[in-house]
């Protein structure tokens, strides 16, 4: 008989009604607040991968749209990790903006010229230099900055006064596409996707925007333009990013510069019993299988250490894995009779547990599968995070890096060690080899 399809859940956003009661209370706040908030305070949207920031983001920015004429905006969306290869982020964000339907208030090709010299110019000179570009920077950046050039030697071969001010070039172009007769909402989604250096650059260059529109507003607040920016990042891998940026200055903190880019900010949080429950609940629905494969994996979201795993995006992953790790074993078992690799040492709490950690953090896969059956590595790391002196080294440097990960010294701790000093590592090392038996 043949095998049928296996149905899988989407990876895609939440839908808007499955936001949950918190994030869709939050839905509705932005959706109030955006259309008066001042032009120089952006909005931040920080939570952890997978946490639900590009689903509240969306969530917000279709509401905009369909709200667009009474609440007087227009929405923009800008995935910033789908322009990490031209290397120079914010001209692609400003040709985002007169490329979207009725975001330009003056659609003059003159002004989109104006717009993308200054674009280009201010990001080279507050981005990564040119020979840090991975690869070099894309081929039309790369033409433009070469053109820019001889048209400058031509300039200083016949100086007329001094060099044009590129950033207040950009804040005047930006201004007359924007206009300040209605309020542009543009929503920033994945810069944390894209690399350190471009993520930066970026919002330094937002920061310039908003200090120009800040400082142009109390001499003239008729010509500030109405713009407000919603950016989506996980503030941890930014604030990292950037305390490397400003690695020679002691001691210096990259959250404090995020707080001075976004006075609002609102950190997303791992869903409660109640959301995980309705959450799981809604996925066996979309798979149209009972609920009782999936009974253990729920119990394991609800243990103690839920709010380590328990984030949308990793819930249906793990829902997936365990999914098609259970169906290809039941057609194994009905079609061969394999009965000897059916039902192994673990039970199927190791193995779901197994699957939400490693989806968590894919490090300890690559752990387990580099040790073999070396008790004595796994003896080495244990004795290591639970040594109070700091004089206990890792292994190596890979297991380093894997316990700088949030949550993996406590999940360690409580369950991959507990019972004893290699406690599970039997459970999870047979979890690990039904896995990959089926490439899982």
């Amino acid at each position: 008989m043949a095998a049928r399809p296996i149905q899988l859940l989407s990876d895609d956003p939440l839908r808007s009604d499955d936001l949950g009661p918190r994030l869709e209370t939050l839905r509705d706040r932005l959706v109030i607040q955006i259309p008066h908030m001042p032009p120089s305070m952006p909005i931040l949207v920080s939570g952890d991968w997978g946490a639900g920031k590009t689903s509240l983001m969306l969530a917000v920015h279709d509401e905009l749209v369909t709200q667009k004429e009474r609440l007087d905006v227009h929405p923009v969306w800008f995935e910033a990790w789908r322009y990490e290869t031209e290397s120079l982020l914010l001209p692609a964000l400003m040709r985002t903006i007169w490329e979207t339907p009725g975001a330009a208030a003056v659609p003059n090709d003159d002004v989109k010229v104006k717009l993308w010299n200054a674009a280009v110019s201010v990001a080279c000179g507050i981005g990564p230099s040119l020979a840090k570009f991975a690869g070099g920077p894309a081929p039309f950046v790369f033409d433009y900055l070469m053109a820019r050039h001889a048209d400058e030697k031509k300039a200083a071969a016949r100086p007329s006064g001094p060099p044009v001010d590129q950033t207040s070039a950009l804040r005047t172009a930006f201004t007359q596409l924007v206009g300040n007769d209605r309020r542009l909402v543009v929503f920033v989604d994945d810069l944390d996707r894209c690399s350190p250096e471009g993520a930066v650059a970026l919002l330094d260059a937002i920061r310039l925007l908003l200090v120009q529109t800040a400082s142009d507003g109390r001499r003239s607040r008729q010509n500030a333009p109405r713009c407000t920016f919603v950016v989506a990042l996980d503030r941890t891998v930014l604030a990292d990013s950037i305390a490397r940026k400003f690695a020679n200055i002691s001691h210096y903190e990259g959250n404090r510069y995020l707080e001075k880019i976004f006075p609002i900010a609102f950190d997303l949080v791992a869903p409660n019993e109640h959301e995980i429950k309705a959450q799981l609940e809604s996925s066996l629905r979309q798979l149209a299988v009972g609920p009782e494969p999936f009974r253990s994996y729920l119990d394991s979201l609800l243990a103690p250490l839920r709010d380590i795993h328990a984030n949308p995006r990793l819930i249906k992953r793990c829902v997936n894995r365990y999914h098609l790790l259970r169906t290809l074993d039941d057609e194994a078992l009905r079609m061969f009779d394999d009965k000897a690799n059916h039902h192994q040492e673990e039970s199927e709490q190791d193995v779901v547990d197994w699957i939400a950690a490693t989806e968590r953090w894919p490090a300890l896969r690559r752990r387990m599968r580099r040790s073999g059956d070396d008790e004595d590595y796994w003896t080495q790391i244990n004795t290591h995070i639970n040594d109070k002196t700091g004089k206990v080294p890792a292994p190596d440097e890979q297991v380093r890096n894997m316990l700088r990960a949030p949550g993996t010294r406590t999940w360690l701790k409580e369950q991959f060690f507990s019972g004893g000093s290699i406690g599970r590592l039997k459970a999870f090392r047979s979890a690990e080899a039904r896995l990959q038996r089926w490439g899982l």
